[in-house]
């Protein structure tokens, strides 16, 4: 290759691709490299020489920007970040510490500053001992302290500038044991006065504890340089101590919508407590490595959402047969063979329907009874149902699931769904009287959710379902699917006789469908608000849906878009039904 020169001038960018190449070389050190080992230095009046394994250099005072001086070091500094190290510990013999540089103030014409911050953390020895350490960057023999100090001033909001240049496992053991505990207490009180030991809930942690790993990798991985995995997770874990505390707090002592200004809140405090961490860590701004981190965050949370993890390790039993639920292992057999039974005796109180007008039957479905309430919304369905359109007697058969009884209603299955629709047919006039079919479960795509502890049950598809609508002869049908992704049901269900109406759309989420509420977002603004003040099933919805909107859009999450069908011939049908809404309900 021939000889060859250039000419170039040096950017930012070339700073940063720099530094990001020191932080990998540094990871090793190199004993035998240009900084390590013996160095000669020669100090004179017109500048230095250096010479650091046969490499001779020589600068003048002109070039250096400042002095500054520790109790051990001199450090003389070209630019920011590129300087010289003189350890005062061999200076000739005769030659002090003070006198070394009152000569250098002189030579350089400026003053030497006083490095305070280092001699904060390394601290000179003492003159009749030996060397006492308060702390060291790399977490040595103080690393326990030093830690502890700079998660208190970070979580304050304020800078930590000398924060450790490691994490221990010991470290990162305690913060994680720190904030289960934590978690463990908070849910206890949250689920007074008697909670009980569930041991399923326990798995269920070890999915925040992969949603806090992947969130640290990756504000470790993409801050520039790359900085230390083990002082990512320990702020993290040190944020999520306090992120436990400050939700159960919001959730117990504060109402709508001050809950909604509490948590925008605490996402700032954050968002901020994060930037801050990562400029400590890094020594420079990451934004590129937070706003990674918050779309893994937000991911992982639509992903906890979809597959309903509840990482509770206490329940709170509401009546004595919740103690048995887990208990009856050995005789699910015995009570699945009885349901046929139950649902006979449930469906034998219902009088025949007479008359000319038609009559208003209802059938409720909680399908999921690990949780409460789909189970109290069904029966809030049958209560609304039966004020708007008069059920005479008791035209409802229930079917639910539910862990506080196995006992109270027959079972929620596909199977008991199919006989009690059929067995139903036989009290109504199959073509004049109507069937109002509430569903409320979680769900996916076609799919609604079926459970009910130790026993085996089959999810309910949207052909389940209209195969059993189907069979049992029903002709005009009202069908509510409280669930996530109940839209996909519509396309099944659809045909001028029949009403269908969703919490959601066939590919979105519904909300509310936790252990610690009665109702689901759309049970609320459906059954409960809108249902009893409507002139109609269609205005019902309509209402409904504008208050979910409203409601998911204050909440800033992902719109769950109810669905509905209405066939031309029941909205017909069902204004011989319509009457004007009961205004004392209504205001309730």
């Amino acid at each position: 290759m021939e000889p060859f020169s250039l000419v170039t001038r040096l950017t930012p960018q070339d700073w940063r691709a720099y530094q990001a190449a020191c932080m990998r070389r540094l990871r090793h050190q190199d004993e035998g490299g240009a900084f390590f080992g013996e160095q000669a230095y020669e100090f004179r009046a017109d500048g230095f020489h250096t010479n650091r394994h046969g490499l001779n250099s020589f600068s003048s005072w002109s070039v250096v920007r400042s002095i500054s001086a520790t109790a051990e070091h001199l450090f003389i500094w070209i630019d920011k970040f590129q300087g010289f190290v003189v350890p005062l510990r061999d200076l000739p013999a005769g030659v002090g510490r003070e006198e070394i540089i009152r000569q250098l103030e002189e030579w350089a014409g400026r003053t030497v500053e006083p490095d305070s911050q280092w001699d904060a953390v390394h601290r000179a020895p003492a003159a009749d001992g030996p060397a006492t350490v308060i702390a060291t960057e790399d977490g040595g023999r103080g690393g326990s302290p030093g830690w502890f100090a700079t998660l208190l001033r970070l979580l304050t909001l304020r800078s930590a500038p000398d924060m450790p240049a490691q994490a221990s496992a010991g470290l990162i053991g305690l913060l994680a044991c720190l904030a289960l505990g934590i978690w463990v207490g908070v849910d206890w009180l949250a689920k007074l006065p008697d909670p009980e030991f569930y041991v399923y809930g326990v798995t269920e942690i070890s999915w925040y504890a992969l949603m806090l790993l992947a969130i640290a990798a990756v504000l470790a991985r993409r801050s520039v340089p790359a900085v230390d995995l083990g002082r990512v997770l320990s702020i993290a874990l040190a944020g999520t101590a306090v992120l436990i505390v400050a939700l159960f707090l919001i959730d117990r002592y504060l109402s709508w919508p001050w809950t909604l200004v509490a948590s925008l809140l605490l996402f700032f405090y954050f968002i901020l407590y994060a930037a801050r961490s990562l400029r400590a860590i890094s020594g420079r701004a990451q934004p590129a490595a937070l706003v990674s981190g918050i779309a893994v965050a937000v991911g992982f949370l639509w992903a906890t959402q979809w597959l309903y993890v509840d990482p509770s390790v206490w329940s709170a039993p509401d009546d004595e047969d919740e103690a048995g639920y887990e208990s009856t292992w050995k005789e699910s057999e015995s009570l699945l063979f009885a349901q046929s039974e139950r649902i006979d005796a449930a469906i034998d109180r219902i009088a025949p329907s007479t008359g000319a007008s038609p009559a208003v039957f209802f059938v409720g479905f909680a399908g999921y009874g690990e949780q409460r309430v789909f189970a109290e919304e069904i029966e809030l369905a049958a209560r609304v149902i039966s004020q708007r359109y008069g059920l005479q007697g008791s035209r409802s058969v229930f079917l639910v699931n539910d862990r506080r009884s196995l006992d109270a209603q027959p079972l929620a299955s596909p199977t008991a769904l199919r006989y009690a629709l059929r067995r139903l047919a036989g009290k109504m006039n199959i073509e004049r009287d109507i069937l109002f079919l509430s569903l409320s479960s979680h769900g996916s795509v076609g799919v609604l959710s079926v459970s009910n502890g130790p026993l085996m049950l089959q999810d309910l598809t949207a052909d389940d379902l209209a195969s059993a609508l189907q069979e049992s002869g029903i002709k005009w049908r009202v069908i509510v699917i409280s669930a996530c992704h109940a839209g996909s049901f519509i396309d099944a269900l659809r045909n001028p006789n029949t009403i269908v109406i969703t919490a959601a759309e066939a590919d979105k989420a519904s909300f509310g469908c936790s252990d610690d509420r009665n109702l689901t977002y759309f049970g609320e603004a459906f059954y409960r608000d809108a249902l009893p003040r409507a002139k109609s099933l269609r205005e019902a919805f309509e209402m409904a849906k504008a208050a979910i909107v409203a409601r998911e859009k204050r909440e800033s999450i992902d719109a769950s878009n109810p669905q509905a069908f209405f066939g031309e011939e029941i909205e017909r049908h069902l204004r011989q039904l319509e009457r004007p809404p009961d205004r004392r309900t209504a205001h309730r």
